[in-house]
């Protein structure tokens, strides 16, 4: 197992001797930059990668567990390794492994394995999107950024078919691998109907590491056709455009922009770590205007920005069902229970936890509890109820935008509750039942509806057009 590591504002390439997969601790063992002691390194760190696996193979691991990864044969290898009692034959032996790897910038995906690195490092690419593609001597490139702390830069020789684009967003990825050695990007987006594919006969892959820098310690300077990047205590200098993504080489690409009333964001491209910066506009906020300085100053200096296809991101599909029969709001009681819903296990956490904190001490006054465990609690719950329920009067808010809840139609039912919703062709339907609420059977699972007192006319329009499809 091989990964690069970006540790100490250094980039460097090291094996990988043991993997813990947890929900929110993820975390290696691997070298420190330096190759002369062993580390434990958390694979995320809030919004970016610390780690980007070039090979998953873990086929010569003592513990090859889906939780718990190990060169070694010691389950508590993180706890040895963070202690430093690891052992010189253990340092050794590692250093054995690293004399054995040459380092390459790109995989070629030849196995599960592979394409189980590159699903690690993108998310599934989970609300990705491609940022820029090009064919060139028989040779696709494709630039995805997966909105998750990485990029990743794909190459494809002898594809069979590709129906992906510019700007194009998915919700999610599958891969596959056949015993031809085709490799198959079934890619799912946000809002259409039909999967689109990429399949090619021979495909590389090399992930990038993303940096954001907070756009308000956002500073540069330029001299020489030198961009020295500054953010926080940290200063970056790039002198040449990375000449191994498209053709930013040829024509001086440094990244990507987007200035505009509604997102400012940015991309900067170095050798391995790509460095980002973003503001969302929103109606009390106003553009920075060092962002459009920023861009006139490097264009003067031979510096050039493509602009960001960031217009794309959520491109809206209509679900044409044909005329609509039925149609019903939320109520202001349903607005309410939505609001209830979010606060309630917020205000219980916060009770449970005052509890806890009166048991352990017993010392203190139980007034202190009914104060601030239920009394704060209580009156603030009844504070924000009256507000929102004075904004909804209004029709300032709703629980959707359009403060319809359910659309009946000649071909097929649109939903949206409160954390779910769906379209649905009624051919989907296998089966609809009405006991205390109406859900509706399909091949891919349950759609439960929320309780309404127009539950029987609903019940009997959609199965009536199920049971004529």
């Amino acid at each position: 197992m091989l990964a690069k590591i970006m540790h100490n504002n250094s980039v460097y390439y090291s094996p990988v001797f043991a993997v813990s997969i947890k929900r929110n601790n993820c975390k290696a063992v691997v070298f420190d930059s330096s190759f002369s002691q062993l580390i434990v390194l958390h694979i995320f760190q809030g919004t970016r990668y610390n780690i980007l696996f070039m090979d998953y193979n873990t086929d010569n691991f003592s513990i090859n567990e889906d939780k718990l990864k190990s060169y070694w044969n010691d389950r508590n290898i993180f706890k040895t390794i963070k202690h430093k009692k690891y052992t010189p034959e253990m340092l050794q032996e590692a250093q054995e492994v690293l004399s054995q790897i040459i380092p390459k910038e790109y995989t070629t995906i030849t196995s599960k394995s592979d394409l189980e690195a590159l699903d690690f490092n993108t998310g599934s690419f989970h609300d990705g999107y491609i940022l820029a593609m090009q064919e060139k001597n028989d040779t696709l490139e494709i630039l995805f950024d997966t909105s998750w702390g990485s990029l990743a830069i794909l190459r494809c020789k002898g594809v069979i078919e590709n129906e992906l684009h510019i700007g194009y967003t998915f919700f999610h990825c599958y891969f596959d691998i056949d015993n031809d050695g085709i490799v198959s990007f079934l890619l799912s987006p946000m809002s259409h109907n039909k999967e689109s594919v990429l399949k090619a006969k021979e495909m590389q892959f090399k992930p990038l590491f993303e940096k954001r820098i907070p756009l308000k310690t956002f500073d540069y300077e330029l001299d020489n056709q030198e961009l020295t990047i500054k953010y926080d205590e940290e200063e970056i200098k790039i002198n040449k455009v990375n000449n191994d993504i498209l053709d930013f080489a040829e024509r001086n690409v440094l990244g990507y922009l987007q200035n505009d009333e509604t997102m400012q964001r940015g991309f900067i491209f170095n050798k391995d770590i790509v460095y980002s910066f973003r503001q969302y506009i929103g109606p009390y906020e106003k553009p920075d205007p060092n962002v459009a300085i920023f861009k006139e100053k490097c264009e003067q200096q031979g510096f050039v920005f493509d602009y960001h296809p960031f217009d794309d991101f959520f491109e809206e599909y209509e679900y044409d069902y044909g005329k609509l029969i039925y149609s019903q709001e939320y109520g202001k009681l349903q607005q309410l229970l939505f609001i209830f819903k979010i606060l309630t296990p917020i205000f219980g956490f916060y009770n449970v936890l005052a509890l806890i904190i009166q048991l352990l001490n017993p010392q203190m006054e139980w007034t202190l509890y009914f104060i601030f465990g239920l009394g704060i609690p209580m009156f603030t719950s009844l504070v924000l109820l009256i507000f929102c329920f004075v904004a909804m009067l209004r029709n300032k808010i709703s629980g959707n935008p359009d403060h319809k809840c359910i659309e009946i139609y000649e071909n097929g039912v649109k939903y949206r509750g409160y954390n779910t919703g769906f379209n649905i062709g009624y051919e989907d339907i296998t089966e609809v039942e009405c006991n205390k609420k109406i859900v509706l059977h399909t091949s891919i699972g349950k759609f439960t509806l929320h309780k309404s007192k127009n539950d029987k006319n609903i019940f009997e329009l959609i199965n009536q057009k199920v049971s004529k499809k």
